[in-house]
């Protein structure tokens, strides 16, 4: 599913595909997931194992027109 946000254009993404488009991101990924989301353990490594696609929950993988960065925004948990 492809999405549009303030300048940015993006993605849902599975973890699969992140780590073989993203590489850069799991880390940051993780890091949300455990300091924004407050799920830390093997439950913060089952959550990054879970993303889906279609359906929650789910990772939109952004790219800013402006700067180039590549922020995420993690949806339905």
């Amino acid at each position: 599913m492809h999405v549009a946000h303030r300048g940015k254009i993006g993605f849902s993404a599975t973890v699969a595909e992140i780590r073989a488009r993203f590489y850069q991101l799991e880390g940051s990924l993780m890091m949300h997931i455990v300091h924004e989301m407050g799920i830390s353990g093997g439950a913060a490594r089952q959550m990054l194992e879970s993303f889906y696609r279609d359906r929650s929950p789910t990772v939109f993988v952004f790219k800013c027109r402006h700067c180039d960065t590549q922020p995420f925004y993690v949806d339905g948990v």
